[in-house]
């Protein structure tokens, strides 16, 4: 059977459910509504959502619009002006919740009289001084996955040549000296002396600076059907580590965002892997601190351009979608989703499978959610970075500049006196 594409919203006492099933039979439609279950069923589609609430089939209304071949149904609420959370969500609402095979120990840092919440502060120290950092060889969501993957898949895809022989304390080690390899004094110059592009991709507004609250389209719509429903249960160290993980995603997708004012291109897939410590090296960084310190790293060796600006821009605005909040946070994740789905240079899709996809599902589910997103956004913005933090001699090398400028300037300024007549 085919699940329809569908949309939802809701009024105080009303939940409305809009369904294209073209080619239909309206007289085939059999439609079911018992406590907080829907079934609509029309040969070849069926579709089966599961409400947070409660409705009554009492009172229900069906419209066929044939010009879009849609049912529009109207299901009253059991308890009138009872609002229906995260609707929005439609593979919430679409899948039953799968239970994860794993429980790891979940530490209670703050219990509350009604009930017990889990809360997991961060801060910019080490997560090694506070709760020790396992050295495994996991990859993928919150480093769960071992030996998934073949060599095959992987060797266009990321820089680790082997991650399951390799641990994530020598996987940084190992990205580290690819960068230092990698870095180009001249190219970083270059863009830092003529930066006329770069002033004009800095001028560019993208689309979280509105004050509109941000909508699900239909493309986001069509991806969050195929996602799964399922729990996440997360020790501290792996909380941190999706965090961290979130955090240098994000900082990939606005680099993206900016140069491409915005218009994702064949290159945004390798920009956006290239630049996420998380998808080239499978890397885990410790605190924030250290992952903003690898994206910068990676923003100056790396892509097209490189400017220390543009870097702290993009920082400056990945805190602000933390500080707006999960919908503006998913709905970056579901651009970065089908980037890598319709990526045609490299099997971009098995990130999403391995990272993409598990972010968005726990991003709806994540307990405090947007007490987390704002706490990471004011790390975010305490993170004070200099380019000595780099470890690129990158102030040693803009010294050296300015004195080479300031020599050929002493040197135009001789030649013009040599040359004046009196």
């Amino acid at each position: 059977m085919l699940t329809p594409r569908f949309e939802l919203r809701q009024e105080p006492n009303t939940i409305h459910v809009i369904i294209f099933a073209p080619y239909t039979k309206v007289l085939d439609v059999n439609i079911t509504v018992q406590d907080n279950e829907f079934v609509f069923y029309a040969k070849p589609y069926l579709l089966r959502l599961h409400f947070p609430e409660s409705l009554q089939e009492e009172g229900s209304l069906c419209e066929y619009i044939a010009d879009d071949g849609a049912y529009s149904i109207s299901i009253p609420k059991l308890i009138k002006g009872q609002y229906f959370p995260k609707l929005e969500f439609l593979n919430l609402i679409l899948n039953k919740v799968e239970k994860t095979c794993k429980i790891p120990s979940v530490e209670i840092l703050e219990d509350d009289t009604k009930s017990a919440t889990k809360k997991v502060y961060l801060t910019n120290e080490s997560l090694s001084v506070k709760c020790g950092f396992k050295t495994t060889c996991g990859y993928g969501f919150a480093n769960k996955k071992f030996n998934v993957l073949y060599k095959e898949e992987f060797c266009h895809l990321v820089s680790i040549a082997d991650p399951d022989l390799v641990d994530v304390k020598e996987r940084a080690e190992l990205r580290e000296k690819c960068e230092e390899d990698k870095f180009d004094s001249d190219y970083y110059l270059a863009d830092l002396y003529e930066n006329k592009e770069i002033e004009k991709l800095l001028s560019f507004t993208p689309w979280w600076t509105s004050s509109e609250p941000v909508s699900f389209t239909q493309e986001d719509n069509v991806v969050l059907q195929k996602l799964p429903n399922r729990d996440y249960l997360l020790d501290k160290e792996e909380h941190q580590i999706v965090l961290c993980g979130l955090v240098d995603i994000l900082f990939a997708y606005v680099y993206d965002v900016y140069t491409t004012n915005g218009e994702h291109n064949i290159e945004s897939s390798w920009t956006i892997k290239t630049i996420s410590p998380t998808f080239s090296w499978f890397d885990t960084s410790r605190s924030i601190q250290e992952t903003i310190v690898a994206c910068f790293r990676r923003s100056l060796c790396y892509p097209l351009y490189r400017n220390w600006n543009l870097s702290n821009k993009v920082k400056h605005d990945v805190a602000e979608l933390f500080k707006r909040g999960t919908r503006h946070i998913l709905h970056c994740l579901l651009r970065v989703w089908g980037i890598f789905n319709t990526a045609d240079t490299s099997p971009c899709n098995i990130l999403n499978d391995l990272y993409v996809t598990d972010y968005c599902v726990w991003l709806q589910k994540a307990p405090n959610g947007h007490e987390n997103m704002t706490h990471v956004a004011q790390l975010l913005d305490d993170i004070a970075l200099t380019k000595q933090d780099l470890n690129l001699d990158i102030h040693f090398i803009e010294q050296a500049a300015e004195l080479v400028l300031q020599e050929d300037e002493e040197g135009d300024l001789n030649t013009d006196l040599d040359n004046l007549t009196i």
